[in-house]
């Protein structure tokens, strides 16, 4: 039992230094780990803040639209229901007032 123990002392000694190795590598690893966890949970916080800036611009914008969107189908049924003799009418007019050039103007845009 000696001579094993005396024949294995050398494969124990290398074996100790091999885990030595090994358990430095790890220890500069998890370092390393460590390192791009944190710069991984800075880059999610700051996506994180970004998503909730998103999500406040489309309720705001959403807020708009669904103010504005029924005002939108409402003149489309008045331009829908519009003819050309009501247009030919303004015509007339020598100089028509400021309203009805805005109204006019906004009329032929949406008429292409």
């Amino acid at each position: 039992l000696q001579l094993s123990l005396k024949e294995s002392q050398p494969i124990l000694v290398k074996t100790q230094e091999e885990i030595k190795v090994m358990m430095a590598q790890i220890e500069v690893d998890k370092a390393d780990a460590d390192a791009k966890r944190d710069v991984a949970l800075g880059e999610e916080k700051a996506a994180q803040t970004k998503a909730d800036e998103c999500n406040e611009i489309k309720s705001g914008a959403q807020a708009v639209l669904d103010e504005a969107l029924p005002a939108l189908d409402a003149a489309l049924k008045v331009l829908k229901n519009l003819k050309v003799k009501d247009i030919s009418e303004v015509g007339k007019y020598q100089n028509p007032p400021e309203g009805v050039k805005f109204v006019m103007e906004v009329v032929c845009k949406m008429k292409g």
